[in-house]
């Protein structure tokens, strides 16, 4: 899967611009806060409908535009168009080869793609939240059954912890009806959506664990932990038994959005005990397993998209990723972004697949 052209309109900080991207390696450099992120931020657009930033459509509309719109034509067995746009007040509307979706979930997984930024910490020491979206979006990308399944929880589970909150204008006999019913559904959905994440950390991990080694040249034992209740004999009975605690908190105590992942390094938790060092390629080496994943999954080389990933590294290190990267049997398309340019021409001083942009103010100045 690669993108070859992409168009952006009042989107964000980029008035009318147009990309052509070369199939193997594409470089962004620029000043910080030029707009080299928002570049891929649009392909993320593409990809998976959103942001890939939490922002909402209305917060990467340009300042007093009457819209916004992001159009990209990739190539994969066949040329797909794909375009996303907005008025402003108005409903998004994504279009696959000028058709609409019936629903943006089923654009998901049409487009394989890995994106890494400097917010991937988060990974390791944000909350939960952030690494259930991780497993999820791997997921998500092959398997709709999946998406489908939390997608329904997550409504059910929203319509249960209102109906918790707002209890008292209910009777005592509609109030235990409506959660009997909310109970059972989010009893079995978290069932079916554990079972599904403790899958893919199996299948994650040894990939995980062969990348971290080639990152570090370490030996170093690594392992991804998942963590949920769900998958216990008791699961149902602690679920139904731990009613009157919800209804006193007024939320939902158990079930699949409460499971976790811990990354493990000497059999110690990265988040933890983990260097700095360490958790950078903790991070690395996972998202290079998500790839390596996800093309066995779906039988095509997802594109990577890595912002602003070589500060993050030693000279060594950096250099061991763009040789890793470099392999055409396995990789395909990359999109990075860094703001030394030097670095950039330095690095690909031998590497003819590569093509630079220069963005300064949100244009693309050569």
């Amino acid at each position: 899967m690669r993108i070859a052209t992409l168009k952006l309109q009042h989107f964000k900080n980029y008035n009318d611009e147009v990309f052509d991207f070369h199939p193997r390696f594409n470089c962004l450099v620029g000043l910080n806060g030029m707009g080299k992120t928002n570049v891929l931020d649009a392909i993320h657009y593409l990809a998976f409908t959103k942001s890939a930033f939490s922002l909402t459509d209305q917060q990467v509309l340009q300042h007093d535009a009457p819209f916004f719109a992001v159009h990209g034509t990739f190539h994969a067995e066949r040329p797909m168009d794909v375009s996303c746009y907005m008025e402003s007040g108005k409903k998004k509307i994504i279009k696959i080869n000028r058709s609409e979706p019936e629903k943006f979930s089923d654009h998901i997984g049409t487009i394989p793609l890995i994106f890494t930024s400097p917010y991937d910490t988060a990974i390791i020491q944000g909350a939960s939240e952030i690494r259930r979206k991780l497993v999820d979006g791997t997921l998500s990308q092959f398997d709709q059954g999946f998406l489908e399944d939390l997608l329904e929880y997550q409504k059910v589970l929203r319509q249960r912890n209102t109906l918790l909150k707002n209890q008292q204008s209910q009777s005592q006999k509609a109030l235990h009806g409506l959660l009997d019913i909310y109970d059972e559904q989010l009893i079995n959905r978290s069932i079916t959506i554990s079972k599904k994440r403790g899958q893919l950390i199996g299948k994650l991990t040894p990939l995980f664990e062969k990348n971290y080694q080639v990152l570090t040249d370490g030996a170093e034992q690594t392992e991804i932990q998942f963590m949920t209740k769900v998958l216990t004999d008791s699961f149902r009975n602690d679920f139904l038994e731990g009613r009157k605690r919800d209804m006193i908190s007024q939320r939902t105590h158990s079930g699949c959005h409460r499971d976790d992942v811990d990354f493990l390094i000497g059999g110690y938790s990265v988040k933890k005990m983990g260097s700095q060092g360490q958790q950078k390629s903790v991070i690395l080496a996972l998202r290079l397993a998500q790839f390596d994943y996800l093309s066995q999954q779906t039988n095509t080389r997802p594109m990577i998209m890595l912002d602003d990933i070589f500060d993050k590294f030693d000279d060594e290190r950096i250099g061991q990723l763009i040789m890793l990267l470099s392999d055409d049997d396995r990789f395909g398309q990359v999109v990075l972004t860094d703001a030394r340019p030097g670095r950039v021409q330095q690095l690909f001083d031998n590497e003819q697949a590569v093509r630079i942009f220069s963005i300064a103010h949100g244009k693309k100045i050569k």
